[in-house]
């Protein structure tokens, strides 16, 4: 089956969005990790930063993957159709 443009963008996007968002989060929790160790105490000042970008990272890979599956569904409803 040879998808058509709006599918390989659709399925492009899902796929990009989501291992970006992932990898967003690991580098979130990494960066909160490595905030933790360095710091004196163990208070939110430590790992806000990283558990701010691990959750903005998460919103915008989810974000996009539901981009990406809306196109891949349009363009097959419009496949379906001609």
């Amino acid at each position: 089956m040879k998808l058509t443009r709006v599918q390989f963008i659709g399925l492009f996007l899902f796929v990009v969005s989501t291992l970006g968002g992932l990898i967003g989060t690991f580098y979130g929790i990494y960066s909160s990790l490595a905030g933790l160790d360095a710091a004196e105490s163990a208070g939110i000042g430590a790992v806000g930063d990283g558990i701010q970008n691990a959750l903005i990272s998460s919103a915008a890979g989810f974000i996009g993957s539901i981009l990406g599956i809306l196109l891949l569904v349009i363009g097959t409803i419009k496949r379906s159709k001609s």
